[in-house]
């Protein structure tokens, strides 16, 4: 048998590739990615040794689509399958074209699965495995009933793993309680808003939408430790960036909002802010100081 998940929804995507790899539990799995140096040979010789070792069980190959061509073409590659045995999974971050499925159009038993197809209330099951695995990755437990609340609440995966993000930041134990809470607070929007006049060092905008939140009656005590975490993962966007390896396994959404941010601002600028807000955090936690108060001076800290 031989997968192609393709598609622009890569959270949807490693849930598939999470449940082909489930399939194969046990099981002798190779992952190969395209964008390697050695990429094309080593698929080259995975699919060429099965007949005299036995080989895998199952093949993961990311990026064939969009990986230059070397010596060895996705023609060469193609013709091995034909007599290839065992499973093949294709796994491509990008939506394919009808010309780049035709390579396979002479393989018998291919089985292709767009992401963008992906069907919350259909695909439920699968879901809650994913995110009950999504949460214990991160550190957090989360009660069913939390999960059944996201699911029937939002449209997209990405969106469910920010609202895990925020509750988890606050409480690692998400609860019912926390969900109620906390789930109907409208920050999200205006988080990243906030967090880019930080580095733009744009103090009045900062402090409009401050107040903008006092007036809404938000919890600070769960903006605080949000943007706690998202300037952490600024640090890490940053790096990224600057090492050239692109998203570091953020939710889309996410990601490209960091990167935006991050733009405007140094590693060295963005670990002296993190530290600050770290300082805050721990007389937060301690009791010593308020949320909102940690803000405003934070805020006054930006140079």
């Amino acid at each position: 048998m031989i997968k192609i998940i393709h598609g622009k929804n890569t959270i949807v995507s490693k849930m598939y590739l999470d449940k082909v790899r489930d399939s194969f539990k046990d099981k002798k799995i190779s992952e190969i990615d395209i964008e390697d140096n050695r990429g094309w040979n080593l698929l080259s010789n995975e699919l060429r040794i099965e007949g005299l070792f036995g080989g895998n069980d199952l093949i993961i190959v990311k990026n064939f689509f969009s990986g230059e061509e070397a010596e060895i073409s996705k023609k060469d590659i193609c013709e091995l399958l034909k007599d290839y045995r065992s499973d093949v999974c294709f796994m491509e971050y990008k939506e394919l074209k009808k010309t780049d499925l035709s390579f396979f159009k002479k393989i018998d038993n291919v089985q292709e699965k767009k992401n963008d197809l992906f069907d919350l209330k259909k695909n439920k099951r699968e879901i809650v495995s994913f995110l009950n695995k999504y949460a214990m990755s991160k550190g957090y437990t989360i009660d069913r009933q939390v999960v059944d609340g996201l699911i029937d609440g939002y449209k997209e995966i990405g969106a469910i793993l920010c609202e895990i993000d925020k509750l988890g930041t606050y409480d690692p134990c998400i609860s019912m309680e926390s969900f109620n809470k906390l789930s109907i607070i409208p920050f999200e929007s205006d988080l990243f808003k906030f967090i880019e006049t930080i580095a733009l060092k744009n103090k009045k905008e900062s402090y409009y939408l401050l107040e903008k939140e006092k007036n809404k009656g938000t919890v600070f005590d769960l903006i605080f430790a949000m943007i706690v975490y998202q300037f952490r993962n600024l640090i890490i966007v940053k790096e990224a960036e600057i090492k050239g390896t692109g998203n570091p396994g953020l939710s889309g959404f996410v990601f490209n909002k960091l990167r935006y941010a991050a733009k405007n601002m140094s590693v060295k600028e963005l670990k002296k802010y993190y530290f600050q807000l770290f300082k805050y955090d721990k007389l937060v936690k301690r009791g010593e100081m308020k949320s909102i108060y940690a803000m405003e001076c934070f805020i006054k800290d930006i140079r």
